[in-house]
């Protein structure tokens, strides 16, 4: 074969190759990256930390999409941002210790109640069961999570007409044994793993419950939350 035949067959050839990887490409089954977006308000209970009983819980969350299939067992895998704050009280008496200069009194005096904030910022991931089948234009999509998250733990006693803030006056004996945050703001990070299920209709409206534990890194600091979500994918 003369060098000109070469070169013509070797220009079919591309041609040939080129467009068995276009045809290729487009009869891939769709198990690439995922579609849709997921954001959702949240509200619910949230068992207050440090014995503080339970209290309101609202945040936020944003679904990411990773991959419409996973390779094993062709279900959907998410990244995962979280917003929260929750609001807890406790009553009780606890013993405000002497403080001189800052118009408090110089024996101490019993407060009777204690108010806890915290604030959530998460990232995870998000493991979703989507091949159910649909019940009439709803589907049920349970799912696992788990990831890190940092809290922020604001927390002060008040009851005998002067509130007492962590860092500005010394915390009660009784708070400072469970563990409680002296600091005006005490930023703390820990892990997060749950259970959920959302219930999807017409592919865009969302409706779910999130159950979710809190471990973090301090003594007595670990927290649960049980939430609602209503939210939309995009």
């Amino acid at each position: 074969m003369s060098k000109a035949g070469k070169l013509q067959l070797l220009a079919w050839g591309r041609r040939v190759l080129g467009a068995a990887v276009l045809l290729g490409a487009w009869m891939v089954p769709q198990a690439s990256f995922a579609e849709g977006f997921e954001y959702a308000f949240t509200v619910g209970q949230n068992s207050g930390a440090y014995d503080t009983g339970s209290g309101l819980n609202v945040g936020g969350t944003l679904s990411v999409p990773i991959l419409n299939a996973d390779p094993l067992f062709k279900q959907e895998l998410m990244g995962e941002i979280i917003l929260g704050y929750a609001r807890t009280d406790d009553n009780g008496t606890f013993t405000a210790p002497n403080v001189t200069g800052l118009g408090l009194a110089a024996e101490p005096t019993p407060d009777t109640m204690m108010h806890l904030s915290t604030f959530q910022v998460g990232a995870g991931l998000k493991y979703k069961l989507v091949t159910l089948p649909y019940f009439g234009f709803v589907q049920v999509q349970p799912y696992l999570s788990a990831g890190a998250a940092f809290h922020v733990f604001l927390a002060y006693t008040n009851g005998n007409g002067s509130d007492r803030v962590g860092g500005i006056a010394p915390i009660s004996p009784e708070l400072e044994a469970r563990g409680f945050p002296a600091g005006e703001g005490n930023v703390m990070i820990g892990v997060m793993y749950g259970v959920g299920t959302d219930f999807i209709f017409f592919d865009k409206i969302l409706l779910g419950v999130d159950a979710r534990w809190n471990e973090i890194a301090n003594k007595g600091s670990d927290y649960m939350t049980l939430v609602g979500k209503v939210g939309f994918r995009f």
